[in-house]
């Protein structure tokens, strides 16, 4: 037991600080055309494969593409590409 405040506080673990793993995150840009995807470290604008210009964010709220593969944003739902029907 630890004083925090004036109150007691059990810390859990034995005592010992838990050390947290730093998670690196990377970041993608993704064609919203036909679906390639490259790291948003490498410094190209357009697809590879179809020519459209790439998006490394939601066109509607703006958060980074995290996750290459993705079809909606996580976070709000959008569609990252273009209608499949």
């Amino acid at each position: 037991m630890r004083k925090h405040h004036g109150q007691e506080v059990k810390i859990g673990n034995g005592g010992k600080r838990r050390q947290t793993n730093r998670v690196n995150v990377e970041r993608y840009k993704l064609c919203p055309n036909c679906g390639n995807f490259y790291s948003a470290m490498e410094d190209v604008d357009y697809c590879g494969v179809c020519g459209e210009k790439l998006i490394d964010h939601c066109p509607r709220c703006h958060e980074p593409i995290l996750y290459p593969t993705a079809k909606f944003c996580p976070l709000c739902g959008e569609r990252y590409g273009k209608d499949d029907s």
